[in-house]
């Protein structure tokens, strides 16, 4: 999660506090741990809620006014869009984690059930599919607009068009 928080410094505050929680799985106080779930759980719900409302606002401007107004702009809501995703998923391995850590233990086991709660939290059901193909729209549209203020568009040795279509970069597919 440090190299994670480091990568993403947007969300280094954020990010679930592991080592506590791992800390408080393995002394036993069923509790107290319960209770930092909740906050953590809070928390990232929070942050997620926040930024997908406002990627989800510009994405949603863009397709109506006919796309991006410049391709860096276009490239910063790419990059804005992996980072809350990859935000998310690193959470929720770490909460899994934590409750394989509570299972583990006989203070802690009842603690497990909690890993329903954060399957079904808001951070959970973002539909990053959508987001992608809207954002594979505005990529769409940028370069259609790129190729039409073009005075040579790009030909052939037979004089014939040629394109090429990708949803979003290569470079700005999520690893999962």
């Amino acid at each position: 999660l440090a190299r994670m928080a480091e990568a993403n410094p947007r969300y280094k505050a954020f990010f679930l506090d592991y080592d506590s929680l791992k800390k408080m799985a393995d002394s036993g106080d069923a509790a107290t741990l319960m209770a930092m779930l909740q906050k953590e759980l809070h928390q990232v719900n929070d942050i997620v809620e926040v930024e997908w409302e406002s990627l989800e606002s510009q994405l949603k401007n863009w397709l109506s006014k006919g796309g991006a107004d410049d391709i860096t702009s276009l490239e910063n809501l790419s990059k804005a869009l992996l980072q809350l995703h990859e935000f998310s998923e690193m959470n929720y391995k770490s909460f899994r984690k934590i409750m394989t850590r509570c299972g583990e233990r006989q203070s802690t086991s009842s603690c497990t059930w909690f890993m329903d709660r954060v399957d079904n939290s808001s951070f959970r059901q973002r539909n990053w599919d959508i987001a992608l193909a809207q954002l594979g729209q505005l990529y769409a549209v940028w370069r259609d607009k790129s190729s039409q203020t073009q005075e040579g568009a790009a030909t052939n040795a037979l004089g014939e068009y040629s394109s090429e279509a990708y949803l979003v970069p290569v470079t700005n597919t999520m690893r999962v």
